[in-house]
């Protein structure tokens, strides 16, 4: 089964630099942008979010959800570590579990339930790194000899002056 992250939501927004910079706007902009970055991530790597923002700063909430990417607000009079380490607990020994803080409170809670833990910048690392396609290099080669590459060439009518030694 895949594994299942537990993301701080606003521990990982004040962490990064570019998120942060979001926070000068608006933190609806800020909260936007890592729930793009994170539902990219998800969609590529199959895997289960749960991500997690205090809801005692914004006063109400509005949780959305699809299958495998859940968006929580604490209720507004708890902080979210509460709800982070609940779900913590519900999900130890069950599935692979990884849980996105610096909180060092929700990390020691989360090593002791045997969650595997990561910084927010190595996550934040995670989400935005480019990789290359292993399914479209299996799929197209893209060697081609010298007789293939002057083939376009024409086609495209694309001339490439040669060097004479008149």
């Amino acid at each position: 089964m895949n594994p299942i992250f537990i993301i701080d939501g606003y521990n990982v927004i004040h962490t990064i630099n570019q998120l942060k910079a979001h926070l000068r706007r608006d933190l609806e902009a800020a909260r936007l942008q890592l729930e793009s970055m994170i539902r990219n991530y998800q969609a590529l790597k199959k895997v289960s979010v749960y991500l997690v923002y205090d809801g005692a700063k914004i006063g109400w909430f509005k949780p959305a959800h699809s299958k495998n990417f859940k968006i929580l607000f604490s209720h507004s009079n708890e902080e979210a570590d509460a709800l982070i380490k609940r779900l913590i607990a519900q999900f130890s020994g069950k599935r692979q579990l990884i849980v996105v803080t610096r909180d060092q409170d929700i990390l020691k809670f989360a090593q002791s339930k045997g969650a595997d833990t990561i910084a927010p910048q190595e996550f934040f690392h995670r989400i935005t790194k480019r990789e290359p396609s292993v399914e479209l290099s299996k799929k197209y080669d893209a060697s081609m000899s010298q007789d293939e590459l002057q083939e376009w060439m024409d086609i495209f009518e694309i001339h490439h002056k040669k060097k004479s030694n008149d």
